[in-house]
């Protein structure tokens, strides 16, 4: 069975992208590409490993044998020890780009499978992966949960608790599990923000919490996370309607509203320890502000989010942007005569290419300030993001990664998105033809062999979702469903932050 498989991709792959170049209708290449990332995954990926069999999908594989490691590869270019997954690891919250894809798939092909699968290894998620002290999920930047040992995973001294991505598949985890998904919600108040000696709360809190027993930091309350937490009450105030949710929200928000009011050029600290500003965790609060207001009633709480983010608009549209040249500012000093912050490379601006730790790209940016223009009405605001977005989607219109520097495959789907949005809206041709430029290039980099499994970056030859090829694969479909004109509701992906 597993041999027939393997030779039927060979056979696919090989006429796919043999046939790439010359088929009119490229088009049915994404579809069967993601189409075919997927059944190996649901075949192969699935916990069959430990005691403890489940659906759950593993998040690190070699790509010819489609089987886990019996030890660790070499990392992806960039890529921290700690931020790995074990050897038979699952991170649902760097996989959620990938549940999105089997959804899609069900929506698109009208194959129920692809969603049944979904469903039943987040049920699995959500049942197994919740700590029983601080009810936090075995997820995020330097967690897993391990297939092979059926407990937490990691690379670190202690398991930690930071989500790296927002939690957009927070309806989904309510359908399935209500209880589990409630319980992590008050987890984050409890075992992640910080209580001082009376106490008390303030909203200080750590991005980093211990996710097997009550020990919150304080003073790394970044915004991104932040955002996260209140999005998170938010929706869990839209299912319950109890007010201790909205405590929770007020207090955190009041913290953030706070540290703007410190200075008078609307810049928000990144932390409570160094005095500069990261614009990618500042619009990432704004656009998490404004999704969490639109579930309250309208009251003070709801126009102190929306001030908030208001105020973040202002802060970050006022900065002396150089897309055409370096890139949108990343870091910036928080004090008034602010000043790019000296220590970050490229002169405290984002990159065009080449994501690592603590670095953003242009592209990036663009598809978050997307999010935002998307959530505002017609005006100047609205107007000043429209500008900077398709600055950014212009700057790629001539560019293209070294790939000798292995970049990751989510800077080719955040490409691919960036130039989606630009076309939708333009209307302009030149945007979609450059989305199915980097889609090829994606394709080419990724796929360049008989494997279903896309690489961890072009200069290795596992897969590892470390590196966000789901976001990848999902930009594909979005592209697909775009030109063949389908009601299938796919937006532009901003989960990469």
């Amino acid at each position: 069975m597993k041999i027939i498989f393997l030779l039927s991709q060979v056979v696919f792959l090989f006429t796919s992208l043999s046939a790439f170049a010359d088929d009119p209708d490229e088009t049915d290449r994404y579809l069967q590409i993601v189409k075919s990332y997927a059944d190996a995954m649901l075949e192969h990926g699935t916990d069959t490993y430990g005691k403890a069999k489940s659906p759950l999908l593993l998040s690190l594989m070699e790509r010819k044998k489609l089987e886990p490691f019996t030890k660790m590869p070499p990392a992806p270019n960039g890529i921290r020890q700690g931020d790995r997954v074990t050897t038979h690891g699952s991170n649902v919250n760097l996989d959620q780009n990938l549940y999105r894809v089997l959804y899609a798939l069900s929506e698109i092909t009208g194959d129920p499978r692809y969603q049944k699968s979904a469903d039943a290894a987040l049920k699995a998620f959500l049942y197994v992966t919740p700590s029983p002290e601080t009810n936090l999920f075995a997820w995020g930047e330097h967690l897993c949960w391990d297939l092979k040992t059926d407990r937490p995973g990691t690379w670190e001294s202690k398991a930690i608790h930071e989500p790296k991505r927002p939690t957009v598949l927070f309806e989904k985890f309510y359908e399935l599990n209500p209880a589990a998904t409630i319980n992590y919600c008050d987890g984050l108040w409890e075992h992640q923000l910080f209580t001082d000696k009376q106490g008390k709360k303030d909203g200080n809190f750590s991005r980093h919490a211990a996710y097997d027993k009550h020990d919150p930091r304080q003073n790394y309350d970044f915004p991104k996370e932040g955002g996260y937490f209140i999005h998170d009450w938010a929706r869990a105030y839209a299912k319950t309607q109890d007010p201790r949710f909205l405590k929770y929200i007020d207090v955190l928000a009041s913290r953030y509203q706070k540290k703007l009011d410190k200075h008078q050029n609307n810049l928000i600290e990144f932390d409570s320890i160094r005095n500069y500003a990261d614009t990618s965790a500042s619009i990432s609060l704004a656009i998490d502000c404004f999704h969490a207001a639109q579930l309250l009633e309208p009251g003070e709480l709801q126009e102190n989010l929306l001030k908030l983010s208001q105020s973040i608009d202002l802060g970050l549209q006022t900065l002396p942007h150089q897309v055409e040249g370096p890139g949108f500012v990343e870091y910036v000093t928080a004090e008034s005569k602010i000043k790019l912050y000296a220590h970050k490379q490229n002169g405290g601006y984002s990159f065009l290419w080449n994501i690592k730790y603590g670095r953003k790209t242009t592209g990036m940016l663009g598809v978050l300030f997307y999010s935002r223009y998307s959530q505002l009405p017609e005006g100047a605001v609205k107007e000043r993001y429209r500008e900077m977005i398709l600055q950014a989607a212009d700057r790629y219109l001539s560019s293209d990664p070294d790939m000798a520097e292995r970049p990751w495959p989510v800077e080719i789907g955040i490409a691919v998105y960036l130039q989606l949005a630009a076309y939708e809206m333009t209307g302009k041709e030149q945007y979609l033809n450059r989305a199915r430029h980097f889609a090829r290039l994606g394709i080419k980099h990724y796929w360049s062999d008989s494997s279903p499994l896309p690489k961890a970056d072009p200069g290795c030859n596992h897969y590892e979702n470390v590196t966000r090829a789901d976001t990848l694969a999902l930009s594909l479909l979005k592209l697909y469903v775009t030109e063949k004109s389908l009601n299938v509701p796919l937006g532009i992906s901003d989960i990469d932050r």
